[in-house]
Order: structure tokens, then sequence, then C-alpha cells
């Protein structure tokens, strides 16, 4: 009599679960966090209208040398796109009745 065995690949179902998560604080304090990155990684974890003021002092496509972290000089339509990007996510994050200033430079500006 012949013995038949069956063999059962056993195949583990992984469920892979992407968290995004905040970058480490350059600073902590008792009053907040200072994060040292591209404010898109930081402004999509906050919540909706919670912010009383909101000042904002972006980079200004200058070809300014800051550091090697950033590049201050990119193609006109990728610094316009970034720009919507954050200004688009500082509205959702302004309360009601709340505050926005924007610096802005008239450098290279027609004003």
């Amino acid at each position: 009599m012949q013995k038949t065995f069956q063999r059962f690949l056993a195949v583990p179902v992984l469920t892979i679960t992407v968290m995004t998560m905040l970058p480490i604080p350059k600073m902590e304090t008792q009053f907040g966090k200072l994060y040292e990155t591209d404010c898109l990684s930081v402004l999509p974890h906050l919540s909706s209208g919670s912010i009383d003021l909101i000042f904002a002092d972006p980079p200004f496509n200058l070809g300014k040398e800051y550091n090697a972290k950033f590049t201050d000089s990119v193609p006109e339509r990728d610094y316009l796109s970034w720009c919507e990007r954050w200004l688009n996510e500082l509205i959702r994050l302004l309360c009601p009745g709340g505050a926005f200033f924007l610096r802005v430079s008239f450098r290279g500006s027609a004003v």
C-alpha cells in the first residue's frame, strides 16, 4: 500500500500598514515642538481649524544658499506647485476668524 502525502505550503498573509509619521523635532519645550523640515511633512498631521495665527516666511526660490538640506533654486512650476500645496494646508488649519500673515519678497518682482 502506497501512502500519499500532501504538502501544504503555509504562506503568511502580510498586512502592511503604511504609517505616516512626523519627523523628529529639532527642539521640544513645554510650549511646543520645532521641526527643521519641509512644512508639508508636518502640516498634514495637524487638525483642521486648530490654528489661530499663522506667520509664514517661505523660501522665495531666488537661489539663496541655506544648507545642504534645502535647494532654493527649483523650476518655477515645481516651486509654484509646492507653494499651492502648503498654502492649501495653512488654509485648512486656520480656525474661523484666524489670522494669516505671509512675508513676501519684492526681489525679482515686477512690483
